[in-house]
């Protein structure tokens, strides 16, 4: 069956090549979390005031580094969710392996599932918590 009768494949390919753009614009940044490009650093938060959000792109470029703490000092979330990049790109590479056991749509409400759980689990904190 092509990849275009399988749309959940294609769902899957389009985020994985978006997920790996992301990557890419990390990488990119340089190893110096403190000195980042302005366009890496400007934020849509307001200036004071608690934002969730605030620093990932920092926290993020401090990870790649192997830098935990920094990088949980620019941002307590910033682990988990970077964790939940990484899974979903392993998970986005195995949806678009060939599936010929007839399971496909029970994995693809699978991949849904976890998706979603994991995706609250990752995001919740920013979402509902007003601090970081």
């Amino acid at each position: 069956m092509s990849m275009a009768a399988q749309p959940h494949r294609v769902v899957s390919l389009v985020l994985l090549v978006v997920l790996l753009a992301g990557a890419v614009y990390v990488l990119s940044l340089g190893s110096d979390p403190t000195e980042l490009p302005a366009h890496a650093i400007e934020s849509a938060c307001q200036p004071g005031m608690a934002c969730a959000s605030r620093g990932l792109t920092r926290a993020f470029v401090a990870l790649r580094a192997g830098e935990l703490d920094v990088a949980l000092a620019f941002n307590r979330h910033a682990l988990r969710i970077a964790l939940f990049f990484g899974v979903q790109v392993l998970m986005r590479i195995r949806f678009l392996l060939p599936n010929d056991d007839g399971t496909e749509v029970r994995h693809a409400w699978m991949d849904v599932g976890l998706s979603l759980a994991f995706a609250l689990w990752a995001f919740g904190p920013l979402v509902w918590q007003a601090t970081p």
